[in-house]
């Protein structure tokens, strides 16, 4: 009886951990232990320690939270796709500027890139136009002079493709679809200070533009090692 008593006890001692380790685990009985004995006090002193230190161990490594700010950011961006584009394959406005100063300039004349696609017979013709939102034309073809790039990576975000007119002389009016987007410059044989500070396009001073500014901003979260940091 003393050894039952004593069982009891240490069985009572162990409920919580056992609660917490196992759940609804049952203990047990009297009519249970009339075959335990000793051997049924070491079970129980066993399960009492492995119970107490799974819950430690729980306790001390809580899984990691995701808040809804985090889901809500993740589901805002955009992917932007990896691409490689010949340095020709580029049109720019025409504005002129006087330079003081030697390159890289903050000022400059807006760059696109702009190249027909595969032709596919039987398919209306497709052309590409990505604005570039980091670099100025001056910028872009001097750098890549120097450093006699043919062409370089950039990684652009599609706006979809829209149905166009075109006429060019001699020739009838035709149907063509064009692919536009923003594209930023992300070849890393560039040199940072190369690239405009903030999202451009638009000629004028840093390259302030139209640029929706959640674009904007998405952009330059997508690629902040391809904008200069400001003086």
């Amino acid at each position: 009886m003393a050894r039952l008593r004593s069982y009891c006890m240490m069985c009572a001692l162990a409920a919580p951990c056992l609660s917490r380790a196992v759940g609804t685990m049952r203990l047990m009985t009297v009519t249970d232990m009339r075959y335990g004995g000793v051997i049924g006090q070491v079970i129980a002193a066993v399960i009492c320690l492995v119970g107490c230190s799974r819950n430690l161990v729980t306790d001390s490594a809580p899984e990691p939270v995701t808040t809804n700010m985090d889901q809500q950011e993740a589901k805002r961006s955009r992917p932007l796709e990896r691409v490689i584009v010949q340095v020709t394959n580029t049109i720019s406005t025409a504005i002129g500027f006087r330079r003081s100063s030697p390159p890289p300039w903050e000022d400059g004349n807006y760059l696109t890139f702009h190249f027909r696609k595969a032709s596919v017979p039987g398919q209306v013709e497709e052309w590409v136009s990505w604005g570039v939102v980091n670099m100025h034309s001056e910028n872009f073809f001097e750098i890549t002079r120097r450093l006699k790039m043919s062409s370089v990576e950039v990684h652009v975000l599609h706006t979809g493709a829209s149905p166009a007119k075109v006429q060019e002389p001699g020739r009838p009016e035709r149907t063509i679809t064009t692919y536009g987007g923003y594209a930023v410059v992300t070849d890393p044989r560039i040199p940072r200070k190369w690239y405009l500070s903030e999202p451009g396009g638009n000629v004028g001073r840093g390259g302030k533009t139209h640029l929706e500014s959640k674009t904007a901003r998405e952009l330059r979260a997508a690629c902040p090692e391809n904008f200069r940091v400001s003086d």
